[in-house]
């Protein structure tokens, strides 16, 4: 997973300085992310997925589109 660091301009604008790598993140905030022990199997099944993803497909859509239009903010020699 991805997140985009932030950082302020020169003119204090608010812009994307790239996104962060598992190096940046202290080993409390890995700890997060990783499995825990022991490992259960899940117990998902088909019904329950397709009833998941209905009913967060469309705000998954929209997250996608407001970081679109985020990024078109950006100006390319803001870097």
């Amino acid at each position: 997973m991805c997140y985009c660091r932030l950082k302020y301009t020169a003119k204090q604008m608010l812009s994307i300085a790239g996104f962060s790598e598992p190096g940046d993140a202290e080993a409390d905030d890995i700890e997060l992310w990783m499995p825990r022990t022991p490992l259960m199997e899940p117990t998902l099944d088909v019904a329950v997925a397709k009833y998941m993803v209905t009913s967060v497909g469309d705000k998954f859509c929209e997250m996608v589109e407001q970081e679109k239009e985020a990024m078109s903010w950006v100006s390319p020699d803001s870097e």
